[in-house]
């Protein structure tokens, strides 16, 4: 017996996975702007 895939669990697996690498993204950005602010001694 094969283990189907369905197109539904795709589409689940993608918005996932977009919505986690977001996260991760705006996290990131949130720490380094506040530290790079620092090293050029700039005001944002």
């Amino acid at each position: 017996m094969r283990f189907q895939f369905s197109e539904k669990w795709a589409v689940f697996l993608l918005v996932a996975v977009g919505v986690f690498l977001s996260t991760m993204d705006s996290s990131m950005i949130n720490v380094a702007l506040p530290r790079q602010n620092g090293w050029y001694s700039s005001i944002f």
